[in-house]
C-alpha cells in the first residue's frame, strides 16, 4: 500500500516537471545602426586636437589652446564600416578632397552620417577656446617706465581708414576677436569699425595691426576687444579727418585718356603712420595746372600752346569717396606730355605731392579748414587721345 501510493508521487511529480518544460530559443540580438563618426581630428593646428565625440548627445566637442594660432578648423573625420557622410539632401560626400575648413568662430556646423539603412544622425559641432588664466591687457603703447608693461590708459588717435597697432598679453598669434565698440556722443554701436588683420609677435610682444572703417563717424569711441575667451575694455580711441597730402593712380593707364574719359585717383589709407593716411571729404573744385621749370626735362606735343602754362585749367568731379577721387580728362590738345613729380613723405611731414609738372589742385569746403591750391595730385606722362 505503501509502496502504490509511492508511485503515484512519483508519477505525479514526473509528470508536472514535463509540463513546466519548454522550448528555449535564442534569438540573434537586433543590430545596432552603423551610422556614428568613430574619430574626428584637426590636422592643421601644431598638434592634432581630437574631438569628443559623444554618440548619447550626438555632439563633437573641439577644445582649441589659448595659444593656437590657427582661425581655422581642417577636419579629418573617420566613420563606422558601411556608412557615409551626407549633405543636407542626402547625397553622398566624398571625403577623398577633405573637408571643407570651418572658422573657428562657427556655432550650429552640423555634420549628417548615414547607415546601410540610410537611418541618418546628425552630430553638431562645438568649438570651445581654453582660456590662458591670466587677464587680458591690451593698449596702443608700451610704457616707457616698465620693459615689456602695456599703457592700459592713454588714449589714441587715428586718422579714418588707417590701421591701429595694440599691444597686449595676447598669448596667441589668432585673429579670433570681436569688438563692442559705442560712439561716444551719439551712443550708436559701431561694432565694424575694426578688424583684426594680424597679430604677430615683435622683439618679444604680441601686436595686433587693426583696420578701423574709413565710412565711421569722427569722434571717441569707447571699445571693448574679446579675443580667445577673454575680454578688455580698451582706452578711448578718437577718429578723425585729414587732408589727402597725395593721391595715386593704379597704373599709367589713367593717363592715356581721350578729353573727357574717367581717371580714377585713390587715396592713401590702411597705414600704421598716422600723417600718411588721408580722408577725402568736404571737396568743392579740382583743377589742373602745368607748371614747367624750364631746368628740368619736359615734353609737350608740337604746338602745344604755352599760354596753357601756370593757368588753371578746369577738371570736371564725377564722383568722390573718403578714398577715392573720379575725374575727367581735361580738354588738352593731342598728344604725349612728359614731365617730373616730387611725390614722398616721412612720419613727420606725411606722404606730399611736393611739386608737380602735371599737377592737380583740390580745393574744399571752408568746414574742413583745408583752404584752397592744394597741390594733391600728379601725372609723371600722359597720352591724350582723339576723342
Amino acid at each position: 500500500m505503501k509502496i502504490n501510493k509511492f508511485i503515484q508521487t512519483v508519477w505525479v511529480l514526473a509528470l508536472f516537471s514535463m509540463g513546466a518544460c519548454t522550448k528555449t530559443e535564442t534569438l540573434p540580438l537586433e543590430e545596432a545602426v552603423k551610422n556614428r563618426i568613430v574619430e574626428y581630428k584637426i590636422v592643421n593646428d601644431n598638434m592634432p586636437l581630437l574631438g569628443a565625440i559623444d554618440n548619447d548627445n550626438n555632439t563633437i566637442t573641439v577644445y582649441r589652446p589659448y595659444y593656437s594660432g590657427i582661425d581655422l578648423l581642417i577636419p579629418e573625420i573617420k566613420l563606422e564600416a558601411g556608412s557615409i557622410l551626407v549633405d543636407k539632401d542626402g547625397k553622398e560626400i566624398n571625403l577623398d578632397g577633405g573637408l571643407m575648413p570651418i572658422p573657428i568662430d562657427t556655432v550650429g556646423y552640423q555634420y549628417r552620417v548615414s547607415g546601410s539603412d540610410s537611418k541618418i544622425r546628425t552630430y553638431s559641432l562645438i568649438i570651445k577656446t581654453q582660456v590662458y588664466p591670466s587677464p587680458l591687457k591690451v593698449g596702443y603703447s608700451l610704457l616707457k617706465t616698465e620693459a615689456g608693461g602695456i599703457d592700459q590708459t592713454s588714449p589714441y588717435e587715428m586718422v579714418l581708414g588707417g590701421s591701429v597697432l595694440l599691444y597686449g598679453n595676447f598669448e596667441s598669434t589668432s585673429t579670433n576677436s570681436r569688438f563692442e565698440i559705442k560712439h561716444r556722443a551719439s551712443g550708436k554701436s559701431a561694432n565694424d569699425l575694426l578688424t583684426v588683420s594680424v597679430i604677430k609677435v615683435t622683439n618679444g610682444n604680441y601686436v595686433a595691426t587693426l583696420k578701423t572703417d574709413i565710412k565711421a563717424d569722427t569722434g571717441y569711441y569707447d571699445i571693448k576687444m574679446y579675443h580667445q575667451g577673454r575680454s578688455v575694455q580698451l582706452p578711448p580711441l578718437r577718429m578723425v579727418f585729414r587732408k589727402p597730402g597725395s593721391f595715386g593712380y593704379k597704373s599709367d593707364a589713367e593717363w592715356t585718356k581721350a578729353p573727357g574719359e574717367i581717371i580714377t585717383l585713390t587715396g592713401n589709407t590702411a597705414n600704421t603712420f598716422f600723417l600718411y593716411n588721408a580722408t577725402l571729404v568736404g571737396l568743392k573744385r579740382v583743377y589742373m595746372k602745368i607748371v614747367w621749370d624750364k631746368t628740368k626735362y619736359a615734353e609737350f606735343p608740337e604746338g602745344f600752346p604755352e599760354t596753357l602754362l601756370n593757368t588753371p585749367i578746369e577738371v570736371d568731379i564725377v564722383s568722390y569717396s573718403r578714398d577715392e577721387l573720379k575725374i575727367r580728362m581735361p580738354n588738352l590738345p593731342v598728344g604725349k606730355y612728359v614731365g617730373q613729380a616730387d611725390v614722398g613723405g616721412s612720419s613727420t611731414s606725411g606722404h606730399q605731392v611736393r611739386s608737380a609738372t602735371f599737377g592737380f589742385y583740390l580745393d574744399y569746403e571752408d568746414w574742413t579748414g583745408w583752404g584752397n591750391d592744394n597741390l594733391t595730385g600728379y601725372a609723371r606722362e600722359m597720352n591724350i587721345r582723339q576723342k
